[in-house]
C-alpha cells in the first residue's frame, strides 16, 4: 500500500510540474510575441521598400528607353540622364533641339508611346504598394508623366521632352524609398 502510495505522489508530481512547465512555456511565448510581431513588421516594411525601390528604377530605366526611343523618331541627340550629370551620346544625323520635329522613324515614334503606357502602368502598380508619404511623389510622376505623354503625341521639341523628364519624373521617383 505505501508504495501505491508513493506511486501516487510521483505521478501528482509530475502532473504539477509538467502544467508549470505548459504554463511557463505560454508565458514565454506571450512575451516572444510582440518582439516577433516587430521583427515580422520590419521586415515587412523593408521588403516594401525594396519592392517600392525597384519599381521606382523600373520606371525610370522605362522613361528613359522612351525618351531615347523619342530621338531616334525624331532624328535628334540623345542625351542619357542620370541623377547629377548629362552625358553626351553621339549625335543623330541632325539635331533639331527646340524645333517642332518631324518623325523620320515611325516604328521609334510607336515604341515611345507604347514605353510611355508601360511607364504610366508601372506607376499604377506602384501606388498600389506605396505608403502616404509617397503618395505626394507619386502624384507628381503622374502629372510629368501625363505631360510627357502630351508632349510626345504633340511632337514636340526633345529638348521640352528632356526637361519634363529630368524634373518631375526622375527627381521624384529618385526620392522614392
Amino acid at each position: 500500500m505505501s508504495s501505491n502510495l508513493i506511486l501516487a505522489a510521483v505521478a501528482a508530481m509530475m502532473l504539477l510540474l509538467t502544467g508549470a512547465f505548459s504554463l511557463s512555456l505560454e508565458a514565454l511565448a506571450q512575451v516572444q510575441k510582440p518582439q516577433q510581431q516587430k521583427l515580422l513588421i520590419q521586415s515587412s516594411s523593408s521588403t516594401a521598400t525594396t519592392d517600392i525601390r525597384s519599381k521606382a528604377t523600373d520606371i525610370e530605366n522605362t522613361v528613359k528607353s522612351a525618351l531615347k526611343s523619342y530621338a531616334t523618331a525624331i532624328d535628334v541627340r540623345y542625351m542619357e540622364l542620370d541623377s547629377f550629370n548629362r552625358t553626351q551620346i553621339p549625335p543623330a544625323t541632325s539635331n533639331n533641339t527646340g524645333v517642332a520635329p518631324l518623325v523620320v522613324n515611325q516604328t521609334a515614334y510607336a515604341d515611345t508611346q507604347n514605353l510611355i503606357a508601360k511607364a504610366e502602368n508601372q506607376l499604377q502598380s506602384l501606388s498600389q504598394i506605396a505608403n502616404l508619404q509617397q503618395a505626394d511623389l507619386i502624384a507628381k510622376v503622374q502629372i510629368g508623366l501625363t505631360a510627357l505623354k502630351n508632349l510626345i503625341d504633340r511632337k514636340a521639341p526633345y529638348d521640352l521632352l528632356e526637361d519634363v523628364v529630368e524634373s518631375p519624373i526622375m527627381n521624384n521617383l529618385g526620392q522614392l524609398s
